[in-house]
């Protein structure tokens, strides 16, 4: 157990019943390594002063190993943190470019190049979240912010040691927020009374088979666009042709797996239904 633990369940601790104050105690200054003093050793009278006494001396010790155990996060720390992390940065990239499981683009996003697409009218884009980029000298406002992003980097790097050790490189990828947002969208009312459940259907068909950075990129830089466009900001003042943002939401996903990896959507929805 922790020492954050053993001193929470310290706090909680029940000294109402006088009988069971000095083992209680005697437990507590054997786990914590200090010496029992005699006015709990030898007495059998635990007076509510000599409690007092006794607590406050078990919580400064507590707070005094808690201190010793939790980082600091002083300039050293951050800066091995840093090269750690830089280190781990190399090797993930070293891996990416001989990977046989990503595609060029799923490499280049990954790296953080800019991308072009085509029938996307942000043609041009680039990952804005977990790029394996290296991190330079990095200055802190005051230390709060040392170790709140020190300790971020740490995180970060656990993050890609674990998808360097596993090689799967697709949980970079932000599929999951994409795939919930994608969600709302189709269960939105205006969705819900535009198009048939068969359409709504199909467009799920199309949206599952995509890979994570398909739908990452989908989501962020067209889905987003066409939401804006025909359900969030649609005054109602004139009349949308809900047929456009059905179209603009089918056709940009059979664009990208086209030109992504090669692949007709079409093709591979239809040979679903078949297995079925």
């Amino acid at each position: 157990m922790s020492l954050k633990n053993q001193y929470a369940g310290f706090k909680r601790t029940n000294w109402s019943v006088e009988e069971s104050r000095k083992p209680k105690l005697i437990k507590q200054f054997e786990k914590l390594g200090i010496n029992i003093p005699k006015y709990i050793s030898q007495s059998n009278n635990i007076t509510p002063k000599k409690l007092g006494q006794a607590l406050n001396r078990i919580d400064k010790a507590y707070t005094r190993a808690i201190k010793k155990t939790t980082p600091n996060y002083s300039g050293r720390q951050t800066t091995k943190a840093i090269q750690s992390y830089n280190t781990s940065v190399g090797l993930a990239l070293d891996n990416i470019e001989s990977s046989q499981s990503l595609t060029l683009m799923e490499k280049q996003y990954l790296q953080g190049q800019v991308l072009s697409l085509p029938g996307i009218r942000q043609k041009t884009f680039k990952k804005s979240a977990d790029t394996l980029n290296m991190i330079g000298n990095i200055k802190f406002k005051n230390h709060d912010a040392r170790k709140k992003q020190t300790k971020q980097i740490i995180a970060r790097t656990q993050k890609i040691n674990k998808v360097i050790e596993t090689g799967n490189y697709n949980t970079l990828f932000n599929s999951s927020g994409a795939t919930r947002q994608f969600n709302n969208m189709m269960n939105d009312p205006k969705m819900r009374e535009s198009f048939s459940d068969r359409e709504l259907q199909y467009l799920q068909e199309n949206f599952k088979l995509l890979t994570p950075f398909e739908k990452e990129v989908f989501v962020r830089n067209r889905l987003t666009e066409l939401r804006d466009k025909y359900l969030v900001f649609a005054d109602g003042t004139d009349e949308i042709d809900m047929s456009k943002l059905y179209n603009g939401i089918l056709y940009s996903m059979q664009n990208l797996a086209l030109e992504n990896r090669g692949v007709s959507l079409i093709d591979m929805v239809w040979e679903n239904r078949r297995k079925q």
